[in-house]
């Protein structure tokens, strides 16, 4: 992140963190507005990598090779997610299960999807969750400020 190269070895606290989400944040909106400004060009993509300043991908180099290696490392590991992983913590699944529990209220009953509130829960409910997952996976204690980060983010989703 700007402004942290002056120090290299500190790690983040929270608010670093909570910074650099706020970036990437607005980094995925200005993407997925060009997304739908340009999703019916032949030349989309170009368009799209030029306006965020992925000048790497405007080189005309195919990653296909290198994607598909590897994705074919991570096939080989074949190693199952470890024990501790966030899928094993309660908080997590609780969370998952309400946002899997709303999904099957929605599914039932369709005008719900025209009910503000209740759209608002669903998609409050899915952050929360996501946010969870993200939080309870940092193995690191070099990046607890991120999982603080995370957490806070999970509680504003459900505190809203």
């Amino acid at each position: 992140m700007a402004g942290f190269d002056h120090q290299p070895e500190r790690a983040w606290d929270e608010y670093d963190w909570e910074r650099f989400l706020r970036q990437q944040d607005h980094k995925t909106e200005k993407y997925m507005e060009l997304l739908e400004k340009y999703l019916d060009d032949p030349n989309r993509d170009q368009i799209i990598a030029r306006e965020m300043g992925w000048t790497q991908l405007l080189e005309g180099r195919d990653w296909t090779q290198e994607v598909d290696a590897l994705l074919e490392e991570d096939e080989e590991d074949g190693k199952p997610p470890p024990p501790d992983s966030f899928e094993d913590h309660s908080l997590y699944r609780a969370a998952f299960a309400l946002t899997v529990w709303i999904d099957h209220i929605f599914d039932q009953d369709s005008a719900l999807q025209n009910e503000p509130s209740a759209v608002k829960l669903a998609t409050h409910a899915a952050l929360a969750s996501a946010k969870l997952a993200a939080a309870l996976s940092g193995e690191d204690v070099d990046e607890i400020g991120m999982t603080i980060a995370y957490l806070k983010r999970a509680l504003k989703a459900i505190t809203l």
